[in-house]
Protein backbone atom coordinates (compact mmCIF):
# COMPACT_ATOMS: atom_id res chain seq x y z
CA UNK A 1 0.00 0.00 0.00
CA UNK A 2 2.76 2.32 0.77
CA UNK A 3 4.16 1.82 -2.65
CA UNK A 4 0.96 2.58 -4.06
CA UNK A 5 0.54 6.06 -1.83
CA UNK A 6 4.04 6.84 -3.18
CA UNK A 7 2.62 6.79 -6.80
CA UNK A 8 -0.22 7.96 -6.39
CA UNK A 9 1.66 11.17 -4.91
CA UNK A 10 3.79 11.49 -8.12
CA UNK A 11 0.86 11.51 -10.40
CA UNK A 12 -1.39 14.70 -8.48
CA UNK A 13 -1.27 14.83 -4.53
CA UNK A 14 -4.72 15.69 -3.58
CA UNK A 15 -3.81 16.18 -0.16
CA UNK A 16 -3.42 19.81 -0.04
CA UNK A 17 -6.78 20.20 -1.78
CA UNK A 18 -10.28 20.44 -0.53
CA UNK A 19 -13.11 18.33 -2.56
CA UNK A 20 -12.30 18.34 -6.67
CA UNK A 21 -14.48 19.11 -9.22
CA UNK A 22 -13.48 15.94 -12.64
CA UNK A 23 -14.40 17.88 -15.85
CA UNK A 24 -15.09 15.33 -18.73
CA UNK A 25 -16.84 15.34 -22.37
CA UNK A 26 -17.76 11.35 -22.56
CA UNK A 27 -15.89 10.85 -25.76
CA UNK A 28 -13.25 8.50 -25.65
CA UNK A 29 -13.04 5.81 -23.40
CA UNK A 30 -9.63 7.39 -22.26
CA UNK A 31 -11.09 10.74 -20.99
CA UNK A 32 -13.45 8.40 -18.59
CA UNK A 33 -10.47 5.62 -17.31
CA UNK A 34 -8.44 8.73 -16.07
CA UNK A 35 -11.26 10.25 -14.37
CA UNK A 36 -11.96 7.16 -12.78
CA UNK A 37 -8.21 6.37 -11.96
CA UNK A 38 -7.93 10.09 -10.77
CA UNK A 39 -11.25 9.51 -8.57
CA UNK A 40 -9.57 6.11 -6.64
CA UNK A 41 -6.43 7.99 -6.19
CA UNK A 42 -8.39 11.13 -4.55
CA UNK A 43 -10.28 8.69 -2.51
CA UNK A 44 -6.74 6.83 -1.13
CA UNK A 45 -5.69 10.62 -0.46
CA UNK A 46 -8.03 12.07 1.67
CA UNK A 47 -10.48 8.54 3.11
CA UNK A 48 -10.23 10.52 6.69
CA UNK A 49 -11.27 13.84 5.64
CA UNK A 50 -15.23 14.56 4.08
CA UNK A 51 -13.69 15.86 0.93
CA UNK A 52 -16.00 14.99 -2.36
CA UNK A 53 -14.79 14.34 -5.86
CA UNK A 54 -17.57 15.61 -7.87
CA UNK A 55 -17.86 15.06 -11.81
CA UNK A 56 -19.22 16.96 -14.98
CA UNK A 57 -19.92 15.92 -18.43
CA UNK A 58 -19.52 19.26 -20.45
CA UNK A 59 -21.62 17.98 -23.17
CA UNK A 60 -24.06 15.72 -21.19
CA UNK A 61 -24.49 18.35 -18.24
CA UNK A 62 -24.51 21.61 -19.73
CA UNK A 63 -27.44 21.42 -21.67
CA UNK A 64 -31.04 20.01 -20.63
CA UNK A 65 -31.18 16.15 -20.76
CA UNK A 66 -32.57 15.03 -23.94
CA UNK A 67 -30.57 17.75 -25.98
CA UNK A 68 -27.41 16.92 -24.08
CA UNK A 69 -28.07 13.33 -25.07
CA UNK A 70 -28.82 13.90 -28.48
CA UNK A 71 -25.63 16.38 -28.91
CA UNK A 72 -23.61 13.82 -27.18
CA UNK A 73 -24.56 11.10 -29.78
CA UNK A 74 -24.19 12.84 -32.46
CA UNK A 75 -20.88 14.48 -31.81
CA UNK A 76 -19.89 10.56 -31.14
CA UNK A 77 -21.57 8.80 -33.92
CA UNK A 78 -19.69 10.88 -36.16
CA UNK A 79 -16.42 9.91 -34.15
CA UNK A 80 -17.07 6.42 -34.32
CA UNK A 81 -18.46 5.67 -37.80
CA UNK A 82 -15.03 7.57 -38.81
CA UNK A 83 -12.79 5.15 -36.50
CA UNK A 84 -14.92 2.19 -37.45
CA UNK A 85 -14.37 2.90 -41.70
CA UNK A 86 -10.69 3.68 -40.76
CA UNK A 87 -11.38 6.74 -41.99
CA UNK A 88 -7.82 8.99 -40.97
CA UNK A 89 -9.04 12.12 -43.08
CA UNK A 90 -12.52 12.40 -41.42
CA UNK A 91 -11.10 11.90 -37.98
CA UNK A 92 -8.37 14.27 -38.14
CA UNK A 93 -11.49 17.12 -39.70
CA UNK A 94 -13.77 16.07 -36.98
CA UNK A 95 -10.96 17.69 -34.37
CA UNK A 96 -8.74 20.64 -36.66
CA UNK A 97 -11.33 20.50 -39.59
CA UNK A 98 -12.69 24.03 -40.91
CA UNK A 99 -16.40 23.22 -41.78
CA UNK A 100 -17.23 26.82 -43.24
CA UNK A 101 -13.95 27.44 -44.89
CA UNK A 102 -14.09 28.76 -48.48
CA UNK A 103 -11.86 31.03 -50.60
CA UNK A 104 -12.52 33.80 -48.75
CA UNK A 105 -12.78 33.25 -45.67
CA UNK A 106 -10.86 30.71 -43.27
CA UNK A 107 -13.71 29.81 -40.44
CA UNK A 108 -13.44 28.39 -37.50
CA UNK A 109 -12.31 24.65 -36.47
CA UNK A 110 -14.43 22.10 -35.27
CA UNK A 111 -12.51 22.93 -31.53
CA UNK A 112 -13.01 26.67 -31.71
CA UNK A 113 -16.52 26.18 -32.81
CA UNK A 114 -17.24 24.24 -29.55
CA UNK A 115 -15.73 27.48 -27.81
CA UNK A 116 -18.12 29.59 -29.31
CA UNK A 117 -21.78 27.45 -30.00
CA UNK A 118 -21.30 25.93 -26.41
CA UNK A 119 -19.90 28.99 -24.70
CA UNK A 120 -23.31 29.75 -22.30
CA UNK A 121 -24.36 26.39 -21.60
CA UNK A 122 -20.78 25.18 -20.60
CA UNK A 123 -19.87 28.47 -19.08
CA UNK A 124 -23.29 28.18 -16.82
CA UNK A 125 -22.62 24.69 -16.34
CA UNK A 126 -19.34 25.68 -14.47
CA UNK A 127 -20.28 28.03 -12.78
CA UNK A 128 -23.59 26.83 -11.11
CA UNK A 129 -21.43 23.34 -10.16
CA UNK A 130 -19.11 25.48 -8.54
CA UNK A 131 -21.03 28.14 -7.00
CA UNK A 132 -23.24 25.32 -5.38
CA UNK A 133 -19.99 22.85 -4.10
CA UNK A 134 -18.23 25.75 -2.00
CA UNK A 135 -15.78 22.94 -1.03
CA UNK A 136 -13.94 22.85 -4.69
CA UNK A 137 -10.76 24.07 -4.27
CA UNK A 138 -9.39 22.69 -7.57
CA UNK A 139 -11.10 22.03 -11.29
CA UNK A 140 -9.34 18.75 -12.88
CA UNK A 141 -9.74 18.93 -16.29
CA UNK A 142 -9.16 15.71 -18.25
CA UNK A 143 -10.56 16.42 -21.83
CA UNK A 144 -10.00 19.10 -24.84
CA UNK A 145 -13.02 20.82 -25.35
CA UNK A 146 -13.73 24.33 -24.32
CA UNK A 147 -10.41 24.80 -22.10
CA UNK A 148 -11.35 29.02 -22.20
CA UNK A 149 -15.04 28.13 -21.51
CA UNK A 150 -13.80 26.53 -18.45
CA UNK A 151 -11.11 28.86 -17.69
CA UNK A 152 -13.43 32.15 -17.78
CA UNK A 153 -15.73 30.06 -15.68
CA UNK A 154 -13.64 29.78 -12.72
CA UNK A 155 -12.60 32.78 -13.00
CA UNK A 156 -15.70 34.38 -12.40
CA UNK A 157 -16.53 32.06 -9.30
CA UNK A 158 -13.39 33.43 -8.27
CA UNK A 159 -14.55 37.31 -9.00
CA UNK A 160 -17.85 37.01 -7.12
CA UNK A 161 -16.79 34.33 -4.55
CA UNK A 162 -13.21 35.47 -3.68
CA UNK A 163 -12.04 32.27 -3.87
CA UNK A 164 -8.80 30.69 -4.97
CA UNK A 165 -10.02 27.90 -7.53
CA UNK A 166 -6.90 26.39 -9.45
CA UNK A 167 -7.46 24.47 -12.66
CA UNK A 168 -5.54 21.21 -12.90
CA UNK A 169 -5.31 20.18 -17.25
CA UNK A 170 -4.03 16.55 -17.30
CA UNK A 171 -3.36 15.47 -21.21
CA UNK A 172 -4.73 12.04 -21.85
CA UNK A 173 -2.47 11.80 -24.83
CA UNK A 174 1.37 11.83 -25.17
CA UNK A 175 2.73 15.82 -25.35
CA UNK A 176 4.02 15.82 -28.93
CA UNK A 177 3.79 18.24 -31.79
CA UNK A 178 0.83 15.64 -32.58
CA UNK A 179 -1.23 17.02 -29.93
CA UNK A 180 -2.76 19.68 -31.72
CA UNK A 181 -6.47 19.16 -30.10
CA UNK A 182 -4.94 20.55 -26.26
CA UNK A 183 -2.10 22.40 -27.88
CA UNK A 184 -4.05 24.59 -29.85
CA UNK A 185 -6.60 25.54 -27.35
CA UNK A 186 -4.15 26.38 -24.87
CA UNK A 187 -1.75 28.15 -27.43
CA UNK A 188 -4.47 30.76 -27.54
CA UNK A 189 -5.25 31.46 -23.79
CA UNK A 190 -5.34 34.79 -22.34
CA UNK A 191 -2.71 35.63 -19.62
CA UNK A 192 -5.50 36.05 -17.66
CA UNK A 193 -6.77 32.44 -18.16
CA UNK A 194 -3.57 30.68 -17.74
CA UNK A 195 -3.21 32.41 -14.15
CA UNK A 196 -5.07 29.71 -12.26
CA UNK A 197 -3.61 26.74 -14.60
CA UNK A 198 -1.22 23.96 -14.42
CA UNK A 199 -0.73 21.48 -17.26
CA UNK A 200 -0.28 18.51 -16.09
CA UNK A 201 1.65 15.41 -18.36
CA UNK A 202 4.60 13.64 -18.64
CA UNK A 203 8.17 14.58 -20.09
CA UNK A 204 7.57 15.51 -23.79
CA UNK A 205 8.76 13.89 -27.16
CA UNK A 206 11.32 16.60 -27.73
CA UNK A 207 12.06 17.09 -31.61
CA UNK A 208 14.32 19.47 -33.55
CA UNK A 209 16.83 20.11 -30.93
CA UNK A 210 14.96 22.20 -29.11
CA UNK A 211 15.55 22.01 -24.71
CA UNK A 212 12.06 21.72 -22.26
CA UNK A 213 11.42 25.11 -22.29
CA UNK A 214 11.85 26.13 -26.12
CA UNK A 215 9.70 22.75 -26.92
CA UNK A 216 6.75 23.99 -24.31
CA UNK A 217 6.54 27.71 -25.41
CA UNK A 218 6.76 26.80 -29.16
CA UNK A 219 4.18 23.94 -29.27
CA UNK A 220 1.94 24.78 -26.27
CA UNK A 221 2.43 28.55 -25.47
CA UNK A 222 3.47 27.45 -22.15
CA UNK A 223 6.20 28.55 -19.57
CA UNK A 224 8.20 25.71 -17.85
CA UNK A 225 11.57 26.10 -15.56
CA UNK A 226 12.18 22.84 -14.00
CA UNK A 227 13.51 24.52 -10.98
CA UNK A 228 10.41 27.16 -10.24
CA UNK A 229 6.94 26.49 -10.04
CA UNK A 230 5.64 26.81 -13.77
CA UNK A 231 2.69 26.13 -16.25
CA UNK A 232 3.68 22.67 -16.61
CA UNK A 233 3.99 20.02 -13.69
CA UNK A 234 5.23 16.78 -14.79
CA UNK A 235 3.90 13.77 -13.44
CA UNK A 236 3.58 9.96 -13.19
CA UNK A 237 0.71 8.58 -15.72
CA UNK A 238 -2.64 8.13 -14.28
CA UNK A 239 -3.11 4.65 -13.68
CA UNK A 240 -5.81 2.30 -12.98
CA UNK A 241 -5.40 0.89 -9.68
CA UNK A 242 -4.21 -3.16 -10.38
CA UNK A 243 -1.17 -1.49 -12.59
CA UNK A 244 0.14 -0.49 -9.01
CA UNK A 245 0.43 -3.77 -7.68
CA UNK A 246 2.10 -5.93 -10.46
CA UNK A 247 4.96 -7.36 -9.07
CA UNK A 248 2.91 -9.11 -6.49
CA UNK A 249 0.45 -10.32 -9.64
CA UNK A 250 0.80 -14.52 -10.38
CA UNK A 251 2.16 -15.58 -13.80
CA UNK A 252 0.57 -18.98 -13.67
CA UNK A 253 -2.48 -17.60 -14.69
CA UNK A 254 -5.25 -15.31 -16.33
CA UNK A 255 -7.70 -14.22 -14.75
CA UNK A 256 -11.05 -13.85 -17.01
CA UNK A 257 -14.29 -11.63 -16.02
CA UNK A 258 -17.40 -13.13 -16.90
CA UNK A 259 -20.05 -11.02 -17.89
CA UNK A 260 -23.19 -13.10 -18.49
CA UNK A 261 -24.08 -16.60 -18.56
CA UNK A 262 -23.35 -17.19 -22.94
CA UNK A 263 -19.86 -16.02 -22.23
CA UNK A 264 -19.09 -18.70 -19.76
CA UNK A 265 -20.75 -21.03 -21.81
CA UNK A 266 -18.61 -20.45 -24.55
CA UNK A 267 -15.72 -20.49 -22.66
CA UNK A 268 -16.86 -24.07 -20.98
CA UNK A 269 -16.85 -24.95 -24.57
CA UNK A 270 -13.59 -23.61 -26.01
CA UNK A 271 -12.08 -24.82 -23.08
CA UNK A 272 -13.52 -28.56 -23.66
CA UNK A 273 -13.84 -28.72 -19.43
CA UNK A 274 -16.08 -27.41 -16.43
CA UNK A 275 -15.28 -23.80 -15.33
CA UNK A 276 -15.70 -22.57 -11.99
CA UNK A 277 -16.94 -19.60 -11.40
CA UNK A 278 -15.18 -17.37 -8.89
CA UNK A 279 -17.12 -14.60 -7.06
CA UNK A 280 -14.36 -11.23 -6.40
CA UNK A 281 -13.71 -7.62 -5.65
CA UNK A 282 -10.99 -4.93 -6.61
CA UNK A 283 -10.06 -2.48 -9.08
CA UNK A 284 -11.60 0.75 -9.67
CA UNK A 285 -14.69 -0.16 -8.49
CA UNK A 286 -13.86 -2.06 -5.24
CA UNK A 287 -16.91 -2.92 -3.67
CA UNK A 288 -18.83 -3.95 -6.66
CA UNK A 289 -18.61 -8.01 -7.17
CA UNK A 290 -18.19 -10.08 -10.31
CA UNK A 291 -17.36 -13.48 -11.51
CA UNK A 292 -14.22 -14.51 -13.03
CA UNK A 293 -12.78 -17.76 -14.50
CA UNK A 294 -8.91 -18.19 -14.15
CA UNK A 295 -6.79 -19.52 -17.28
CA UNK A 296 -3.76 -21.94 -16.18
CA UNK A 297 -0.89 -20.64 -18.16
CA UNK A 298 3.27 -21.38 -18.03
CA UNK A 299 6.28 -20.00 -19.23
CA UNK A 300 6.51 -22.42 -22.02
CA UNK A 301 3.10 -20.44 -23.53
CA UNK A 302 3.27 -18.11 -26.24
CA UNK A 303 0.50 -15.63 -25.95
CA UNK A 304 -0.35 -12.88 -27.77
CA UNK A 305 -3.24 -10.15 -26.53
CA UNK A 306 -4.95 -8.02 -29.20
CA UNK A 307 -6.93 -5.16 -27.57
CA UNK A 308 -7.48 -2.14 -30.21
CA UNK A 309 -10.37 -0.21 -29.60
CA UNK A 310 -14.26 -1.04 -29.67
CA UNK A 311 -14.16 0.58 -33.18
CA UNK A 312 -11.84 -1.03 -35.33
CA UNK A 313 -11.81 -4.59 -32.82
CA UNK A 314 -12.82 -6.15 -35.88
CA UNK A 315 -9.52 -5.98 -37.47
CA UNK A 316 -8.94 -8.37 -34.52
CA UNK A 317 -10.32 -11.21 -37.16
CA UNK A 318 -7.38 -10.93 -39.31
CA UNK A 319 -4.63 -10.70 -36.34
CA UNK A 320 -6.44 -14.14 -35.50
CA UNK A 321 -6.47 -15.85 -38.61
CA UNK A 322 -2.75 -15.11 -38.66
CA UNK A 323 -2.19 -16.48 -35.48
CA UNK A 324 -3.83 -19.80 -36.23
CA UNK A 325 -1.86 -20.01 -39.55
CA UNK A 326 1.65 -19.62 -37.48
CA UNK A 327 0.35 -21.69 -34.48
CA UNK A 328 -0.49 -24.55 -36.63
CA UNK A 329 2.78 -24.12 -38.26
CA UNK A 330 4.47 -24.08 -35.47
CA UNK A 331 2.65 -27.02 -33.90
CA UNK A 332 3.71 -29.13 -37.45
CA UNK A 333 7.21 -28.88 -36.28
CA UNK A 334 6.21 -30.50 -33.38
CA UNK A 335 6.81 -27.82 -31.13
CA UNK A 336 4.94 -28.85 -27.16
CA UNK A 337 4.34 -25.17 -26.62
CA UNK A 338 0.91 -24.03 -26.33
CA UNK A 339 -0.54 -20.98 -28.67
CA UNK A 340 -3.00 -19.24 -26.78
CA UNK A 341 -4.82 -15.58 -28.06
CA UNK A 342 -6.37 -13.55 -25.54
CA UNK A 343 -8.47 -11.27 -28.10
CA UNK A 344 -10.45 -8.13 -26.26
CA UNK A 345 -14.38 -8.05 -27.98
CA UNK A 346 -15.80 -5.44 -25.93
CA UNK A 347 -18.97 -5.45 -24.50
CA UNK A 348 -20.88 -9.07 -25.35
CA UNK A 349 -24.55 -9.22 -25.29
CA UNK A 350 -25.99 -12.49 -25.04
CA UNK A 351 -27.60 -14.07 -28.56
CA UNK A 352 -25.92 -11.19 -30.35
CA UNK A 353 -23.52 -11.86 -33.69
CA UNK A 354 -21.03 -9.41 -32.24
CA UNK A 355 -16.62 -9.84 -32.30
CA UNK A 356 -16.56 -11.92 -28.89
CA UNK A 357 -19.47 -14.37 -30.73
CA UNK A 358 -17.05 -14.76 -33.93
CA UNK A 359 -14.16 -15.05 -32.05
CA UNK A 360 -15.66 -18.16 -30.71
CA UNK A 361 -17.36 -19.61 -33.91
CA UNK A 362 -13.43 -19.27 -35.73
CA UNK A 363 -12.19 -21.11 -32.33
CA UNK A 364 -14.15 -23.80 -32.90
CA UNK A 365 -13.40 -24.17 -36.58
CA UNK A 366 -9.64 -24.85 -35.15
CA UNK A 367 -9.03 -28.72 -36.45
CA UNK A 368 -9.37 -31.12 -33.53
CA UNK A 369 -5.90 -32.41 -33.56
CA UNK A 370 -4.44 -29.00 -32.92
CA UNK A 371 -7.04 -27.77 -29.65
CA UNK A 372 -4.74 -28.96 -27.24
CA UNK A 373 -2.05 -26.74 -28.53
CA UNK A 374 -3.97 -23.90 -29.81
CA UNK A 375 -6.29 -21.69 -27.49
CA UNK A 376 -8.48 -18.93 -28.31
CA UNK A 377 -9.58 -16.95 -25.62
CA UNK A 378 -12.87 -14.49 -26.72
CA UNK A 379 -12.90 -11.26 -23.74
CA UNK A 380 -15.91 -9.21 -23.00
CA UNK A 381 -15.28 -6.17 -21.37
CA UNK A 382 -12.74 -6.20 -18.46
CA UNK A 383 -11.88 -4.51 -15.54
CA UNK A 384 -8.34 -3.30 -14.54
CA UNK A 385 -7.58 -6.15 -12.37
CA UNK A 386 -7.68 -8.36 -15.49
CA UNK A 387 -6.20 -6.13 -18.31
CA UNK A 388 -3.08 -5.29 -16.27
CA UNK A 389 -2.03 -9.07 -15.70
CA UNK A 390 -2.29 -9.82 -19.26
CA UNK A 391 -0.80 -7.09 -20.51
CA UNK A 392 2.53 -7.80 -17.86
CA UNK A 393 2.65 -11.77 -19.10
CA UNK A 394 1.36 -11.85 -22.82
CA UNK A 395 4.76 -12.06 -25.30
CA UNK A 396 3.25 -10.35 -27.85
CA UNK A 397 0.51 -7.36 -27.45
CA UNK A 398 -1.08 -5.73 -29.96
CA UNK A 399 -3.10 -2.60 -28.63
CA UNK A 400 -4.89 0.57 -29.81
CA UNK A 401 -2.79 4.51 -30.44
CA UNK A 402 -5.34 5.98 -27.19
CA UNK A 403 -3.03 8.27 -25.20
CA UNK A 404 -4.16 5.86 -22.16
CA UNK A 405 -3.75 2.43 -23.28
CA UNK A 406 0.26 3.51 -24.74
CA UNK A 407 0.45 4.95 -21.11
CA UNK A 408 -0.24 1.32 -19.81
CA UNK A 409 2.03 -0.73 -22.03
CA UNK A 410 4.96 1.23 -21.09
CA UNK A 411 4.18 0.75 -17.30
CA UNK A 412 3.28 -2.33 -17.49
CA UNK A 413 3.70 -4.44 -21.11
CA UNK A 414 7.02 -6.47 -20.80
CA UNK A 415 6.70 -8.65 -24.33
CA UNK A 416 6.70 -6.69 -27.51
CA UNK A 417 4.44 -4.11 -28.06
CA UNK A 418 2.64 -3.11 -31.44
CA UNK A 419 0.35 -0.73 -31.96
CA UNK A 420 -2.50 -1.65 -34.60
CA UNK A 421 -2.33 0.71 -37.63
CA UNK A 422 -5.13 1.00 -40.20
CA UNK A 423 -2.82 1.37 -42.88
CA UNK A 424 -3.04 -1.72 -45.10
CA UNK A 425 0.19 -2.90 -46.23
CA UNK A 426 0.77 -5.78 -49.67
CA UNK A 427 1.92 -8.60 -48.39
CA UNK A 428 5.60 -7.88 -49.30
CA UNK A 429 8.87 -7.90 -47.84
CA UNK A 430 10.23 -4.48 -46.89
CA UNK A 431 12.50 -3.01 -44.20
CA UNK A 432 11.16 -1.90 -40.64
CA UNK A 433 12.06 1.84 -41.36
CA UNK A 434 9.79 1.64 -44.62
CA UNK A 435 7.03 -0.43 -43.11
CA UNK A 436 7.05 2.18 -40.26
CA UNK A 437 6.51 4.92 -42.62
CA UNK A 438 3.97 3.61 -44.03
CA UNK A 439 1.98 2.17 -40.98
CA UNK A 440 2.38 5.44 -39.03
CA UNK A 441 -0.17 6.86 -42.04
CA UNK A 442 -2.88 4.77 -40.73
CA UNK A 443 -3.12 7.02 -37.38
CA UNK A 444 -4.91 10.38 -36.87
CA UNK A 445 -2.19 12.70 -35.73
CA UNK A 446 -2.64 13.14 -32.06
CA UNK A 447 -2.44 9.39 -32.23
CA UNK A 448 0.28 9.04 -34.31
CA UNK A 449 2.09 11.54 -31.83
CA UNK A 450 1.19 8.77 -29.16
CA UNK A 451 2.79 5.97 -31.13
CA UNK A 452 6.44 7.86 -32.19
CA UNK A 453 6.56 8.26 -28.49
CA UNK A 454 5.99 4.56 -27.90
CA UNK A 455 7.91 3.88 -30.57
CA UNK A 456 11.20 5.58 -28.80
CA UNK A 457 10.48 2.93 -26.05
CA UNK A 458 10.51 -0.14 -28.25
CA UNK A 459 7.75 -0.49 -30.01
CA UNK A 460 6.16 -0.24 -33.68
CA UNK A 461 3.56 0.15 -35.92
CA UNK A 462 1.68 -3.41 -37.42
CA UNK A 463 -1.07 -4.54 -39.44
CA UNK A 464 -1.72 -7.98 -40.39
CA UNK A 465 -0.53 -10.09 -42.95
CA UNK A 466 3.49 -10.66 -43.38
CA UNK A 467 4.18 -8.06 -40.42
CA UNK A 468 1.99 -9.61 -37.69
CA UNK A 469 3.06 -13.08 -39.00
CA UNK A 470 6.77 -12.22 -38.71
CA UNK A 471 6.67 -10.63 -35.33
CA UNK A 472 4.49 -13.62 -34.02
CA UNK A 473 7.08 -15.96 -35.51
CA UNK A 474 10.13 -13.89 -33.30
CA UNK A 475 8.24 -14.62 -30.24
CA UNK A 476 8.02 -17.91 -30.89
CA UNK A 477 11.73 -18.52 -31.31
CA UNK A 478 12.52 -16.64 -28.21
CA UNK A 479 9.90 -18.64 -26.22
CA UNK A 480 11.79 -21.79 -27.58
CA UNK A 481 15.11 -20.60 -27.31
CA UNK A 482 13.93 -19.49 -23.05
CA UNK A 483 12.73 -22.92 -22.82
CA UNK A 484 15.71 -24.59 -23.96
CA UNK A 485 17.79 -22.62 -21.85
Amino acid sequence: MSNQSEYHKKCVDFTSEGSVLGVTNGGGGGHKTVLQALNHIFEMQNSATENKFYTVDIIKNSFPKPLGKFIYNMMNQGWNNAKKNGDIGKQEFLVKGRPFRNFLFKGPTHLELVDVLFFIPIFFSIFTALMRKKSVTCVLDVQPLATSVIMKAVRAVNAVSGRKIKVYKMLTDLPTSDAIHYSEPLKNLSKKNKKNLQVITTRPLIENNMNEQEWWKHQFNLYYNPDEPSLVKYSDFPLRPAFFNLQNSSCNRIQIKINNEEEFRFHEELMQKKLQKISCFGGLFPYAPKKVIHIPVNDKDCIVFSTIGSETAYKTLDYLSDFIEIAIDACNRELSHRFIFFAGCGRHEAKKIDLFYRVCRIAKEIPEEYKKNILIIPLGFQDDDEIAPLMQRCNLGIYGGGGVTIMETIHAAKGAVFIHSEKELCDKERNRHESDAELLKGFALWEKGNVRYRMEKGAAPIAPGILFKKALKEAIERIVAYALS
